[in-house]
């Protein structure tokens, strides 16, 4: 439900554009769909750095660190990870 009213008030927004600009519909609604774009990554960008809020750096104390669960690069001896 949500997302069709997301996209019935980006149509409405288009549709305003273009009249108010004299330009046709079709490119103003693409406009209108890229600027949603960015800004719903703009808001995505700072929420998910917000994830790691209240998680700690540890060292690696192990002489095989053995492999990050996450982004399964190696973890070595000495070195600091979150």
């Amino acid at each position: 439900m949500t997302l069709i009213m997301c996209d019935s008030m980006k149509a409405d927004l288009a549709i305003c554009r273009a009249r108010q600009t004299n330009r046709d519909l079709e490119t103003t609604f693409m406009e209108v769909q890229w600027e949603v774009t960015i800004e719903l990554g703009k808001t995505l960008a700072e929420t998910t750095d917000l994830v790691f809020v209240g998680t700690k750096r540890v060292n690696i104390e192990e002489e095989d660190g053995g492999v990050c669960g996450i982004c399964l690069e190696d973890m070595e001896k000495g070195k600091k990870v979150k």
